[in-house]
């Protein structure tokens, strides 16, 4: 079974942080407000946010089966529109989601977003309906960007040129990897019966590697569903892999 790549929410980040800190002057709020769901902001430069808390998707049924995993595809409601009428992005938004039920985190995929609106997975290790409530946070441009200091206009960013990886995440692509090995990139990746996995499995991988230097890497896995473990290995360049160590969690 092949792993799926989650990578890119800090690169994406990242990049906005460095549109909005490029002008080397504070941003300030030029409109703020409500709309649905929704509460909006509206900075000087062009960056836009929204988020909501808390909203009811209602009764999701995670009845259809994909390998050991039951989901459902949601649409998300649309991204707000400001006091004008207009929506408060003019490209494609960083985007994330936290979902959960009774209290209890339930695991959620972007696999669509555009300037207008998103789609995403939820699922299961189990096929169940539950009452779900969503958290949404995002963030783009509302018109080119402008440092106030300057007066310099630049283009507005498009996350689909901007970096192709965030996309993945969005979308949850295949990346086809099959060995645990091959997981070098920053990110977070779920695998399925991966060769050099700690365990057969679902499994999730988180991957650091260090920023100068690609001969090390770090690797944490954890077991889906389960919480009482997990596993730590390394790559330290000609000496390869170390073996994976668990830590229990009690």
């Amino acid at each position: 079974m092949k792993a799926l790549d989650v990578l890119g929410l800090d690169h994406v980040a990242q990049k906005i942080y460095d549109l909005i800190n490029s002008g080397g002057s504070a941003d300030y709020i030029v409109e703020e407000g409500q709309d649905g769901p929704w509460y909006y902001r509206k900075w000087a430069s062009g960056v836009s946010e929204c988020w909501a808390i808390e909203y009811s998707l209602g009764s999701c049924a995670m009845t259809s089966k994909y390998g050991n995993a039951w989901y459902v595809a949601k649409s998300g409601f649309s991204f707000p529109v400001d006091s004008n009428g207009n929506r408060i992005f003019i490209s494609n938004p960083y985007l994330n989601i936290s979902c959960r039920a009774d209290s209890v985190l339930i695991n959620a995929s972007i696999y669509y977003c555009s300037k207008d609106n998103y789609s995403f997975y939820l699922y299961d290790m189990q096929s169940e309906t539950k009452t779900v409530y969503i958290d949404v946070y995002a963030k783009g441009l509302w018109k080119a960007f402008t440092p106030s200091s300057t007066g310099s206009t630049y283009s507005p960013i498009d996350l689909n040129a901007l970096n192709k990886d965030a996309l993945r995440y969005i979308k949850c692509a295949n990346k086809g990897i099959t060995n645990a090995n091959n997981m070098t990139d920053n990110g977070i990746y779920t695998g399925y019966n991966l060769s050099n996995a700690p365990q057969t499995g679902w499994t999730t991988y988180i991957v650091f590697k260090h920023d100068n230097n690609s001969n090390y890497i770090h690797q944490i896995a954890y077991p889906i569903g389960n919480a009482s473990k997990f596993w730590i290995r390394a790559y330290n360049g000609s000496n390869g892999w170390t073996s994976w160590n668990q830590y229990n969690q009690n």
